[in-house]
């Protein structure tokens, strides 16, 4: 007698689990996938977590595309590194530039912070593609020194790239703006002067630095 009440009571028991685990196991989420969550109400993201990862790229994509246009900066240039390689662009480009305003060979930016970083000599005509006066002050540079070697031309593109940005730094052109003018030694700007309409000044200016027959 004894064992039969055992039974009894162990079956009331083990019933009601069965049922419960059979009642969790049937559940699905939105997913189509079983859940196994407590009190799942079909809401849980099993599939949400890539999803909202997808829209998370997309939205940071456009809002990388939104700066680059806002700036006029190309992604390249926003994701360049700033330890950007430069090292023999200022020679190959005065090996192979093309000419600029008053015939002088027209660099790159790149080519400029070149230029400085490495210890390059001789003068540089600083204009821009918004300001009408630079080809001018070329010009008035060349019909003092024409063909002279050591004069060189940079001409800072209208939509101001990286590398315009990081040679105008360099030049110390925040104050001075263009068209100037400036003497690069020894990795700095070592004189510059300023659009001027009077050829003494610039010839006083360029005498002070270009070789002579003597030397």
């Amino acid at each position: 007698m004894p064992a039969k009440k055992t039974m009894k009571k162990t079956a009331k028991k083990t019933a009601p689990k069965s049922v419960s685990t059979k009642a969790t196991e049937a559940k699905k989420c939105n997913c189509g996938e079983k859940c196994s969550c407590k009190d799942c109400n079909c809401s849980c993201g099993h599939s949400q977590v890539p999803f909202y990862l997808l829209i998370g790229m997309l939205v940071a994509t456009l809002t990388v595309l939104v700066i680059s246009v806002s700036f006029n900066r190309s992604v390249r240039d926003i994701f360049r590194p700033a330890t950007y390689a430069y090292n023999g662009k200022f020679d190959s480009e005065v090996n192979n530039a093309k000419k600029g305003e008053g015939d002088f060979k027209l660099l790159s930016a790149g080519a400029v912070i070149d230029m400085v970083k490495n210890g390059k000599e001789g003068f540089l005509i600083i204009g821009n593609e918004k300001d009408i006066a630079s080809g001018a002050f070329a010009r008035r540079v060349a019909s003092y020194v024409e063909g002279e070697d050591g004069i060189y031309n940079y001409v800072i593109s209208a939509e101001e790239s990286t590398d315009d940005i990081r040679a105008e730094n360099i030049l110390g052109l925040e104050e001075n703006g263009t068209p100037t003018m400036v003497y690069i030694k020894n990795g700095v700007v070592y004189d510059r002067i300023d659009d001027v309409k009077d050829t003494a000044d610039l010839s006083v200016f360029l005498n002070k630095y270009l070789p002579t027959e003597e030397d």
